[in-house]
């Protein structure tokens, strides 16, 4: 009878524990370079296995309580995510490989010995679930892929802007749609859908003959991303937003990211045009000597941070509720990409484009304002990069409140996650009256600097319980800043 419960017990927590591990691959894009942290996290978190086999061979119902307790622990404290798994096709054959596996060692080794090894291996026969399924996974990415391809050949006249960079893809891609949606008929990617797969789905999804204008946003976490999208969509507009130290730990060095970014250039022919950021060092240094369209914030004059954004640029006056001086950039590459359709024949109303600046809406998590009784609240919670930080720290300067943040600091940054950390700690130093760090792998920087220069700060495990205590203990008008991702698929989703 004890045996039959530890099987049902261990079949439980199996389900819980592939659960998770399928949610941190989906997040990881499905890619197994980005998916192996979490093999590593996975043990670190069930080291209670080597316990479950010393029980096992000590006594069988010291094993039994011990795995009702853990199983009644996991329960209760279970992970906390933004967001479900997605029952996507794919996820469907991954999880019918890994139960087949599974059940395969079920029959041929029937004792509780082999329910401890299947859960100690369960990240690798997710891995090797997913090599054994390559070859299929890429027969159906073929099929779907030469869809798309077909629908986009089917429309001969629309015009196709596509947007790369390590950060400020989503916000160019909103500004633009949001200037020109009223002109012509429009279609963007969705959300932050900017991976490959992500992109044919929504070609095929959503993509007609009558479509005039279409932007593409196009993300890389690797060699070769850019350019496939670029061979799929083959953009007549590319626009290259900033290049930044973010995601490094997936492409491992620096110039490994910013040739992957710069796959584009290879697709921009003759009568094609390109146009980046010429205020970014490392855009500047490789494309000065294109004939591209530079873009910069030289000639611009800020004349309002707070409670919108108004700058002047050349002889003209811009006001948008967008936040932050990178905001000024995100602008003018925006302006430039609409100069740019006129060219191709497009017609649109330079006060009209003025107008429809100040009626934009804040990007959600990025940056975004909201007023919540006596906190005035800057939610900058998706995933940061340290010119955004450093803008969202100079921004609540400005603040004549008594000034909050709370952040866990920039991750993915690899070897630069320290000095740049650092840096921000000290900058976190000069503006806020209270500072609140979240528990990750990169606190100890802000930590050793605070007590470094004996600045009083505040540590949690939980942004739930930090901002409970933040709510709780002021009472007086707060503005609050919250950096990078408090929210992201570890941590707890904090606005409900």
């Amino acid at each position: 009878m004890s045996n039959i419960l530890i099987n049902v017990l261990f079949i439980i927590l199996y389900i819980y524990n592939l659960y998770y591990q399928l949610l941190y691959l989906q997040e990881s894009h499905y890619y197994l370079s980005r998916y192996k942290k979490h093999i590593i996290s996975y043990y670190k978190k069930n080291i209670f296995l080597i316990i479950l086999l010393l029980f096992y061979y000590i006594d069988i119902y010291l094993l039994l309580v011990f795995l009702i307790l853990h199983l009644l622990y996991k329960l209760i404290h279970h992970d906390k995510v933004i967001i479900k798994l997605k029952f996507t096709n794919r996820m469907f054959r991954i999880i019918f490989v890994n139960s087949l596996i599974y059940i395969l060692f079920n029959i041929l080794f029937t004792n509780i010995l082999t329910q401890i090894v299947l859960h100690t291996l369960l990240p690798f026969n997710i891995t090797i679930s997913i090599m054994l399924l390559s070859y299929v996974e890429k027969r159906i990415f073929k099929k779907y892929y030469n869809q798309a391809l077909e629908k986009i050949k089917s429309n001969k006249t629309f015009k196709t802007i596509m947007i790369t960079g390590s950060c400020g893809k989503t916000t160019v891609k909103n500004i633009i749609y949001h200037l020109i949606k009223d002109n012509y008929y429009v279609l963007k990617t969705p959300k932050s859908y900017n991976t490959i797969n992500g992109i044919v789905k929504f070609i095929n999804e959503e993509f007609n003959n009558n479509v005039d204008i279409l932007i593409i946003e196009a993300g890389a976490c690797k060699k070769g991303d850019i350019d496939e999208i670029c061979k799929l969509i083959k953009p007549n507009i590319g626009v290259i937003t900033e290049l930044t130290e973010q995601h490094l730990e997936s492409f491992k060095t620096l110039d490994n990211l910013i040739n992957t970014k710069l796959e584009i250039i290879n697709y921009i022919k003759d009568n094609d045009y390109l146009i980046y950021n010429s205020d970014n060092i490392y855009l500047k240094n490789k494309l000065n000597d294109y004939n591209f369209i530079k873009v910069t914030k030289e000639n611009t004059t800020i004349i309002k941070m707070l409670p919108y954004l108004e700058f002047k640029h050349l002889d003209k006056t811009y006001i948008t509720p967008l936040l932050g001086k990178h905001q000024i950039i995100n602008i003018l590459l925006s302006l430039n990409v609409i100069t740019t359709l006129e060219k191709y024949g497009y017609k649109f109303d330079d006060e009209k484009i003025i107008y429809d600046l100040q009626t934009l809406s804040y990007i959600e998590n990025r940056l975004e304002y909201k007023k919540l009784h006596n906190i005035d609240l800057y939610n900058d919670s998706y995933n940061s990069n340290r010119i955004g930080f450093l803008n969202a720290v100079e921004l609540l300067s400005y603040s004549e409140y008594k000034k909050v943040i709370i952040t866990p600091g920039l991750v993915e940054l690899g070897s630069c996650k320290r000095i740049i950390n650092e840096e921000i700690a000290y900058e976190i130093s000069k503006v806020f009256d209270e500072i609140y760090i979240i528990r990750s792998e990169v606190s100890k920087y802000y930590i050793n600097i605070f007590n470094k220069l004996n600045i009083k700060y505040h540590i949690f495990d939980s942004f739930r319980c930090c901002y409970k205590y933040i709510l709780d203990n002021n009472f007086e008008q707060i503005s609050l800043l919250i950096e990078n991702d408090i929210s992201d698929i570890y941590k707890e989703r904090w606005l409900k």
